[in-house]
């Protein structure tokens, strides 16, 4: 996957695209980052990505050093196309916690 090739991006899941009008292209994903790349530089990068590939500027992504409970194994893509994997550890223990409406 493109998004997965980015640098520093170590897994994306809970993907989502999306046309709001004709032209108007949405995203939104969740990019589980390596901790040494800051989150500012991840998503410079993926912006910049998706503009120049496929002409989306409506982006919302969401960083995170692990995977959160949005992660599932069936939409938990990682470098290696065929690893789908958690990481077993619960919200408090990864020190983070939200919910989605979908």
């Amino acid at each position: 996957g493109v998004l997965r090739g980015v640098a520093g991006v170590d897994s994306i899941h809970d993907l989502h695209v999306w046309a709001v009008t004709t032209g108007k292209v949405s995203l939104t994903v969740h990019v589980v980052h390596d901790a040494e790349v800051p989150a500012a530089d991840i998503l410079a990068r993926i912006k910049a990505l998706l503009a120049r590939q496929f002409e989306i500027t409506h982006v919302t992504i969401q960083c995170e050093l692990n995977p959160c409970d949005q992660a599932d194994e069936d939409f938990h893509f990682t470098k290696s196309a065929d690893a789908h994997e958690r990481t077993g550890e619960n919200e408090s223990e990864r020190g983070h916690a939200h919910q989605h409406d979908h």
